[in-house]
């Protein structure tokens, strides 16, 4: 997503999570406790795509016991009980087909599996519902998110305590076999169904929001029942972005094409598919003081992969995803990586059945490749980067290819490259001009209602829920004003 576009949707977003009736949340989550009285608990929390209301019920009072009743109030009003949460939907090109199928993976999970996870309370998608929006209402879970701890600088059991876990997650989301790559989605009863139904990710949403339009070369019925062409597409949706530098970004495509129809080519191009969840950060995975995990979060954009595309976690180590593939941080995660299919290998004594190992069998420099370039494809902001930044360190003649790439007399196609090359410098240099507008814009809008506020200007203002109210009254839509 461009930068024009990401302000542009957190400028959508700020408004409809105010514009959420907190009283109709309420009356939501008692539609689906027996009516049982609800309130709020806290502010609301904001993720990427969701955001969450931490509701509790008013205990029962009719022939209880004031003393009751008032330990009852005690114990259960100050926490959480259920999650109502809502799609962020200025965030999200297909809201309901994304929410059909995270619903739809988390019962197909519980129903298959031991991976905790929230139990579901309800969920709907609009209607006649207090709100009017889709929704999932889950069982509020205790613990804290794995990212608030400092989990790559463990003394060694306690790491082991959670490798073991993540081990077990990885091989029973391997021991899960398809027929296609695509999504679970749920049937006329509610109930996960595998049938032809598109796997979303997060690059094609991004994507459709910023006007790619990948969805015109994947329909919501089409599924891939070859690796090869499941990841001719991903490098597809790849050529329509751009970056900073678009020559070397159009050349390192053109590499990572060649080099992936060879990395497709193996035993696993025609299956099995697996089972991946899409979005398995550290903020996902909630865990207790002693690190056991008590449950995975955010399976909206789970779907079935090539075998080789189920990656060990890159955060292991530490190290964000965009800086993984230099040199001098692979052997923090490389060390990490190994560590972690040892504990797969353990596990797969206790779970018969399909041997992940076979694929993390060791970690040479053939395997961490393989395993960069499985991260890159589900990300592909960093497809070239794999290239540029590490593959190309292996690759012999480099220079003299780049120079023939975009020599016409050796390359009859190099006349298109360099024009595909033009035209992407220069629609980057028409969104860099609308990206100023829309920042001179918002730093209108925000000395209005610094103004408003009469608070002195902060470079970084904590703002209460009233304070986000008046901001959104002064954010009008972007898109109504002359660029």
């Amino acid at each position: 997503m461009d930068d024009m576009t990401q302000r542009l949707v957190e400028n959508a977003c700020i408004r409809f999570i105010m514009s959420i009736d907190r009283d109709a949340v309420c009356r939501l989550a008692s539609s689906f406790n027996h009516g049982k009285p609800c309130r709020l608990v806290g502010k609301h929390k904001k993720g990427s795509f969701n955001v969450c209301f931490p509701v509790t019920f008013e205990p029962a009072r009719g022939r209880q016991e004031v003393e009751d009743v008032e330990m009852q109030e005690e114990q259960q009003n100050d926490s959480p009980q259920w999650m109502v949460r809502f799609p962020i939907l200025p965030r999200l090109a297909f809201p309901e087909e994304k929410l059909r199928g995270e619903i739809a993976t988390m019962k197909y999970i519980a129903q298959h599996t031991s991976i905790p996870m929230p139990e579901i309370r309800g969920f709907g998608f609009g209607g006649d519902y207090p709100t009017g929006l889709p929704f999932l209402i889950l069982e509020f879970v205790e613990g804290r998110p794995l990212v608030e701890l400092k989990y790559n600088e463990l003394e060694p059991p306690r790491k082991e305590t959670l490798y073991r876990q993540l081990a077990d997650i990885f091989v029973q989301l391997r021991q899960q076999k398809f027929g296609h790559v695509g999504a679970l989605t749920l049937d006329a009863n509610g109930d996960p169904t595998f049938a032809r139904h598109r796997p979303l990710g997060i690059d094609f949403n991004d994507g459709q929001l910023d006007g790619q339009d990948p969805a015109s070369l994947l329909g919501p019925h089409d599924v891939f029942t070859s690796a090869k062409g499941y990841i001719r597409f991903l490098t597809q949706m790849a050529i329509t972005t751009f970056c900073a530098s678009v020559i070397s970004q159009l050349y390192a495509l053109h590499r990572m094409r060649d080099y992936l129809s060879s990395w497709s080519h193996s035993s696993y191009a025609g299956g099995p598919f697996v089972l991946m969840h899409g979005d398995l950060l550290p903020g996902n995975v909630i865990v207790y003081d002693n690190l056991r995990i008590c449950a995975i979060l955010d399976w909206e954009w789970s779907h079935t992969v090539p075998l080789q595309c189920l990656a060990p976690p890159f955060w292991l180590s530490g190290v964000p995803l965009e800086q993984i593939f230099y040199k001098n941080r692979l052997p923090g995660i490389t060390q990490a990586w190994a560590e972690l299919a040892e504990q797969v290998r353990r596990v797969e004594v206790e779970r018969p059945g399909p041997r992940l190992s076979q694929l993390w069998c060791h970690f040479g420099p053939g395997t961490v490749d393989s395993m960069l370039v499985a991260h890159s494809l589900h990300s592909l902001s960093h497809l070239t980067e794999v290239f540029r930044v590490h593959l190309n360190f292996r690759d012999a003649g480099h220079a003299a290819r780049f120079k023939r790439f975009f020599d016409p007399a050796c390359n009859p196609a190099a006349t298109d490259h360099g024009r595909l090359a033009a035209i992407k410098a220069q629609q980057r240099k028409r969104v860099q001009a609308s990206v100023e507008n829309v920042d001179r814009l918002l730093e209108e809008d925000y000395r209005l209602w610094s103004a408003a506020l009469k608070r002195p200007r902060s470079p970084m203002p904590v703002m209460d829920d009233d304070d986000l109210r008046r901001l959104a009254v002064f954010m009008l839509p972007v898109q109504s004003r002359k660029l």
